[in-house]
Parts: C-alpha cells; sequence; structure tokens
C-alpha cells in the first residue's frame, strides 16, 4: 500500500463523522430555532390578550427605545475600531521615529544606506495610512454617537408624554418579553450558521481527502502501466536476444556436422579446418574429383 494513502485516508474517515455529526447537529439547531420562534410568539401573543389598546399606544415608544440600544451598540463597537485605530497609530508612530533613529546614526558615517531607506519610506506609510483609518474610525464613532443621542432624546420625550404613561406601564412585560424572545432567536440563529460553516469546512475537507486518494490511485495505476509496459519491453528484447543467439548455434552445428561428413569422406584433412568451412556448394564435390 502507498505510504500516502494512510494519511489522508484518516482524513477522509475523520471528515465523514464530522459531516454526519454537524448534519445532525445543524438539523437539531434548525428545529431548535423554529421551536424557540413559536414557543415565544405563542408567549407574547398570550401577554398581548387584555393590553392590546396599550400595547398599540406605546408601541412609538418601545419601537424608538429599541432603536436608541442598537444605535448605542453600533456606537460602542465604532468606539472599538477606533481604539484599534489609535493603537495601529501608535505602532505605525513609534516604528518611524525608531526609522529615522537609525537613519540618524546612519548619517555620522556618511554611508547611504537603501534598506534604512526603504524602512523609513515604509513605516511613514504605515503612520499615513494608520491615521487616515483613525481618523475615518473617529468621524464614525462621532457619527454614531450623535445618532443613538438622539434617538435617546427622542424615546425620552415619548416616555415623558402623560398621556401614554399608563400604556408604557402595562405594555412593557409585553415588550420586554418580545425583545428578550428576539435576543433568543438571534442566538439561536448565529448558532444555526456557526454550525453551517463548520459543515461546509467538513465537507470540504472530505472532498479534499477525496480528490487526493484518486489522485493518488491514478499515479499508482499509471505507475503499474508503466512498470508493466517495460517489463514486457524487457521481454521482447531477451526473447530476440535468444532467437539470435538460437540462430547463430544453429548455424554452428551445421557447419561442424558438414566437417565431421568431410573428414569421414576424405574430401577434407584433420589440417585443413580453414578449408571446409566454405558454404555448402564449394563442399560438393564428385566422384571424379574423389578418384583424382
Amino acid at each position: 500500500v502507498d505510504g500516502r494513502v494512510e494519511p489522508w485516508l484518516e482524513k477522509l474517515n475523520d471528515s465523514a463523522i464530522d459531516v454526519n455529526r454537524l448534519e445532525t447537529e445543524l438539523s437539531k439547531s434548525r428545529k431548535h430555532q423554529i421551536h424557540v420562534g413559536t414557543e415565544t410568539e405563542r408567549r407574547c401573543n398570550v401577554m398581548a390578550k387584555g393590553f392590546k389598546r396599550n400595547i398599540k399606544a406605546s408601541e412609538p415608544y418601545f419601537r424608538t427605545k429599541a432603536r436608541a440600544d442598537a444605535q448605542k451598540e453600533r456606537a460602542v463597537n465604532v468606539m472599538l475600531e477606533f481604539n484599534h485605530a489609535c493603537e495601529a497609530h501608535l505602532r505605525a508612530k513609534e516604528a518611524l521615529q525608531e526609522a529615522e533613529a537609525r537613519t540618524r546614526g546612519q548619517g555620522c558615517v556618511n554611508v547611504f544606506d537603501p534598506l534604512l531607506q526603504a524602512a523609513l519610506s515604509d513605516a511613514n506609510t504605515q503612520l499615513l495610512r494608520a491615521q487616515s483609518s483613525k481618523d475615518a474610525a473617529e468621524a464614525r464613532h462621532k457619527l454614531e454617537l450623535e445618532k443613538a443621542d438622539q434617538l435617546m432624546m427622542d424615546a425620552d420625550l415619548l416616555g415623558r408624554n402623560i398621556l401614554i404613561a399608563r400604556d408604557i406601564r402595562n405594555s412593557r412585560p409585553y415588550f420586554q418579553e418580545k425583545e428578550r424572545s428576539r435576543k433568543l432567536i438571534e442566538e439561536c440563529r448565529k448558532r444555526s450558521e456557526r454550525v453551517e460553516r463548520e459543515l461546509m469546512n467538513a465537507k470540504q475537507g472530505y472532498s479534499e481527502a477525496l480528490h487526493s486518494l484518486n489522485s493518488i490511485s491514478e499515479q499508482v495505476h499509471e505507475e503499474r502501466l508503466r512498470r508493466k509496459a517495460l517489463k514486457h519491453s524487457k521481454s521482447r528484447e531477451k526473447n530476440h536476444h535468444y532467437s539470435r543467439k538460437h540462430s547463430s548455434n544453429s548455424s554452428g552445428l551445421c557447419h561442424k556436422s558438414i566437417l565431421e561428413d568431410s573428414v569421414q569422406t576424405g574430401t577434407c584433412q584433420p589440417g585443413g579446418i580453414d578449408d571446409c568451412l566454405q558454404p555448402l556448394g564449394d563442399l560438393r564435390v564428385t566422384r571424379k574429383d574423389e578418384a583424382t
């Protein structure tokens, strides 16, 4: 067995096991997601009984508040991006300072070093890119924060409306349950997507292992055909050599027989071997020559 087969065969078996496991897990995750969605919708419908008027009147407030909360979350994410951009800018600035220090140290010997100049140029380019990313992240953070503040102000303004204060109070449990259900369904969806990505990777590994095994099999088959053809060619050469040798031996035996007959009949003396090794036409003698 080819030594390359075993590791790929193990990967094929492991990938097949992972594919089966992840397919089962994905099916369960999707069923759980559907069950959660159905169950949360049922609970919300039960809670909405008797409070439909309150829910309708307070819906603008809770919708605005939900948008404000989502906007605040986006602002926090943009702030994290801004912090990363600041860190990258600081690292680029330090790298540029180090390159400038090395260049100043080189100046005392009055020798131009292209590597140092390239490092200095690269550090300067990285600093400019980091500065640009930092400015863009800062602008995005400022914009997202302003949107979040505006939505919070709108929600606060709606919440101060005494005409819907009672509606907000009575419908709050319903909207809280709805928000909790939304987050739970979102978690189920993300879990299903994660399992689906793992399943795709497992299938890709299985396909890669199968392709490699097929490739090895084709290479082994071609090698066998090559060896078989080489063996057949050597066998033909051997048979051809044997035939030529057999033909040469047969010719030698024929000459030897003619020589023995010539010696016995007296047509050739034992000392005249060279004269006897002539074509058969030259060895034919007549009775008249024998008498002579």
